[in-house]
């Protein structure tokens, strides 16, 4: 077997083990390669960075691949941020002012190494030029001579040929900027950086990073508009620095929450932002997950105590319903109390459960997303 055939089955067997390796998703692979085909990860990874995926448990902080839909084609490399209540991880793309909504995913990969775009495209371009034109010369070669074309070899030529063309279509339907004079110098422009609510949800701040630009004013009022784009409420805002602070009354998160159908409720804002030159329509796809009424017992302090964690006020109602024990030792219904309670945004109450009481139930009822939730809990004070 000749020194060329050799060449020709390991450029073989190293385009099988790539090609192996984009498809490890697929096929449950304990490495997979992916690449970069979006901006929400600058400035870690860019678009055409080659990552590698290795199977294994991620910590906070990780930058993690993980798939949307079930058939693995279209996944997602973003950093993982932490997990919610129930376990679900959260993940957030550097570039993204917020984190990703927040849904059951499965983490496939963690990424373990990013190969810049320039330093795998240009070398892979250039090998695959050089063996593409040595096959070619070969095929001349054999045709001048009237020698049998292996389909082999017509295979791996052809495959070359459409890879170049898929690659020269793409680089020719890339965005350019035209070599003009005024290109030379920067363009103004705005990025968004983040967007995050205040601790006590009362205002929302919008963080830009601008280039050769200046943030003035607001001009006007700021709204907020549904998915289907219904105006929810106008709020003013004002500009401190690079960060447009926007206030977020309570109006609003009742409305928001009026609109919800859901645990996670999507919602825009829009502002116009007077600039030194110019106005900037903003813009901002932006979503609220909403929590349950945290309820807790106080054995020790014959308490219950009910937190709302939500910027809106909840209205429930509520059995507290108590035992007692008789002479002989049973349990024996002692009392049975009803009423309601209008927990406060952000607020925490307490129930007390009244002096010679041997056991007390609780049961709390209130409404959210066109559903009734019940919690029933119990404990007992003595024995």
């Amino acid at each position: 077997m000749g020194a060329r055939r050799l060449f020709d089955i390991a450029i073989y067997i190293v385009l099988g083990l790539i090609a192996l390796l984009f498809l490890g998703r697929f096929l449950w692979l304990p490495v997979s390669l992916f690449i970069v085909s979006g901006r929400s990860m600058e400035p870690t990874l860019h678009i055409g960075d080659l990552v590698v995926g290795v199977r294994r448990e991620p910590r906070i902080g990780d930058v993690v691949v993980y798939c949307v839909s079930r058939s693995r084609i279209y996944c997602v490399v973003h950093r993982l941020i932490g997990f919610d209540e129930h376990g679900n991880p959260i993940t957030k793309g550097d570039a993204n002012p917020v984190p990703d909504p927040p849904m059951a995913r499965e983490i496939l990969y963690t990424a373990t190494l990013a190969i810049p775009r320039y330093l795998w495209i240009p070398p892979t371009v250039l090998l695959l030029g050089f063996y593409a034109a040595m096959k070619a010369r070969e095929y001349l070669e054999r045709e001048r001579l009237g020698a049998a074309k292996t389909s082999l070899e017509i295979l791996t030529i052809g495959i070359l040929i459409m890879w170049f063309a898929a690659y020269i279509v793409v680089a020719l339907s890339a965005p350019r900027q035209p070599l003009l004079p005024e290109s030379l110098f920067p363009k103004p422009s705005v990025a968004l950086v983040r967007a995050v609510y205040s601790s006590n949800y009362s205002s929302l701040e919008i963080i830009l990073r601008p280039t050769g630009v200046k943030l003035l004013a607001v001009s006007g009022v700021c709204s907020a508009y549904t998915s289907s784009g219904r105006l929810l409420a106008t709020f003013p805002g004002t500009i401190r620095g690079n960060i447009v602070v926007i206030t977020l009354p309570p109006q609003f998160w009742r409305e928001l929450l009026n609109s919800s159908r859901g645990v996670t409720t999507y919602y825009r804002i829009r502002c116009l932002i007077a600039l030194d030159k110019g106005y900037l329509h903003l813009s901002i796809p932006m979503h609220f997950t909403w929590r349950l009424l945290d309820i807790k017992v106080l054995e020790n302090q014959g308490l219950f105590t009910i937190a709302n964690p939500n910027p809106v006020p909840i209205n429930t109602s509520y059995s507290l319903i108590t035992y007692t024990k008789d002479r002989f030792g049973r349990t024996a219904l002692l009392s049975v109390y009803r009423g309601t309670l209008v927990l406060a945004p952000l607020s925490k109450t307490y129930i007390a459960v009244p002096p010679g009481v041997w056991m007390a139930r609780l049961v709390l009822r209130y409404r959210v997303w066109d559903e009734e939730i019940v919690y029933a809990t119990k404990f007992v004070l003595s024995s």
